[in-house]
């Protein structure tokens, strides 16, 4: 081989070597590349940051008043299911109040008449006028039974272990006694008495009652003959003994008034 083909050799063999230490560099990553950019580029670059940081403190009141409202919306739906309940629970309790009302006006309506509250001095003033009124309004064809009605009507109010009549009902029986004369009628008279004490002093204190009443009859014009008086203690109660109005309705003289039977002939 020539010089020349030797030099033209090594030559070809050089720029193979450059091509590759090229494509080499190519290859290889390619650092970052820090651009100035001019300082009117700057400022633009600086307010849309400002505009992007601006747009995310204008969204987040937003968010913050979409969540208070969400946050004021659950409060008042909770206030308002309170307020429903706090009326449901209301109504519900005025019901139980008018119902408990209705029934105790109802207990009260068909309370047994001895259990209330009783005025005695006005319960036998009542009374002494209603057997006077029907005592009044009778004639000399007047039925027996409706002096019997008349002489029941009146309480004999007597006094704690008394006999003694009261002035009122004296003139009741005056006048009674004129009535039952005229139709020659019989009388059994019944004394009684409530439940306190033994049961033998109330028998004799309702007998001793009954006679009382037996002997003044007699000195308005009716015969021995005529009345039977009797006395059956606290046997025949018309009230309930454990209350006051009981006992004052159980003491009381009873009276039965009859014709006397026809006599037969012989």
């Amino acid at each position: 081989m020539s010089a020349s083909d030797k030099d033209k050799s090594k030559s070809s063999k050089n720029t193979k070597a450059d091509k590759n230490n090229k494509t080499s560099k190519s290859n290889q990553p390619t650092a970052s590349k820090i651009v100035k950019l001019p300082a009117n580029d700057l400022a633009v670059v600086k307010l849309e940051a400002v505009d992007v940081v601006t747009n995310q403190a204008k969204s987040t009141p937003e968010l913050k008043v979409q969540s208070n409202s969400i946050k004021s919306n659950s409060v008042q739906s909770n206030s308002g299911t309170k307020e429903v309940t706090d009326t449901k629970q209301a109504m519900e309790a005025k019901k139980i109040t008018e119902a408990k009302q209705a029934t105790e006006k109802k207990a009260e309506a068909t309370k047994p008449l001895e259990t209330k509250p009783i005025n005695i001095a006005e319960e036998v003033n009542k009374s002494i006028s209603a057997s006077k009124k029907v005592l009044d309004g009778l004639d000399k064809n007047a039925d027996i039974k409706a002096v019997e009605q008349a002489l029941n009507m009146q309480i004999i109010n007597f006094a704690v272990n008394d006999n003694q009549i009261p002035k009122a009902n004296k003139a009741i029986l005056d006048q009674a006694a004129k009535v039952l004369k005229r139709m020659n009628a019989k009388v059994t008279i019944i004394g009684h008495t409530d439940a306190d004490g033994e049961a033998d002093y109330n028998k004799r204190l309702s007998e001793d009652r009954s006679f009382a009443v037996k002997k003044y009859l007699m000195t308005q014009g009716l015969s021995s003959k005529q009345m039977v008086a009797e006395g059956a203690g606290e046997s025949k109660p018309i009230a309930d003994n454990s209350t006051e109005a009981g006992k004052f309705r159980n003491r009381r003289i009873e009276f039965k008034v009859y014709k006397p039977k026809a006599k037969s002939e012989d």
